[in-house]
């Protein structure tokens, strides 16, 4: 019974892998048949280790090859989003403007007389003015002597009030003196 086990364990697992390595001993009619087979089934579990590290790989590209296209699928999504609401917003700009600033529309006048022309102006050169001494002094002149007046005045008024409130402290000073 055990030998039947193994026999269906064998043939489960190691079922092509150990078919194959007889195969090769028969071939070969190594002079250590068991210490050929273990090499072999050694080289052969390493052959499907790297062929199974390969595939991982290829998936793991495959899959940012994938990811990356994505990625540039949104960027173009968003770039051609972000150039449709540029267009947009200069449009609603211009609308706003044409309806912020209408341009301006003919009564119908200039179609029954003609083309309206006016005159064209030349612009004279004139000095410009320039401030000097004589000029700041002329401006002095020129202020009313009313103004000159009321702010020697109210000049006069303060001093006159900053006195008063001096003597009267000394009063008050001279008279507590004397109390005592």
């Amino acid at each position: 019974m055990e030998l039947a086990l193994d026999q269906q364990y064998l043939k489960r697992c190691l079922g092509s892998c150990l078919a194959q390595a007889l195969a090769e001993v028969v071939r070969r009619r190594p002079s250590d048949p068991i210490e050929f087979l273990a090499y072999w089934l050694y080289d052969y579990r390493r052959k499907i280790n790297e062929k199974e590290e390969k595939m991982i790989e290829k998936l793991h590209l495959e899959e940012e090859k994938n990811q990356n296209e994505m990625e540039l699928q949104i960027a173009e999504q968003l770039k051609a989003e972000e150039i449709e609401f540029e267009m947009k917003h200069k449009e609603f700009q211009r609308k706003t403007s044409i309806e912020t600033f209408p341009t301006p529309r003919s009564h119908g006048m200039s179609e029954k007389i003609g083309s309206w022309t006016l005159p064209t102006l030349e612009e004279l050169d004139e000095p410009l003015l320039v401030l000097s001494k004589e000029n700041i002094t002329m401006q002095k002149e020129w202020i009313p002597e009313e103004h000159t007046d009321s702010d020697a005045q109210q000049d006069n008024t303060k001093h006159d009030k900053a006195e008063h409130d001096k003597t009267e402290h000394d009063n008050t000073t001279t008279d507590t003196t004397n109390l005592f």
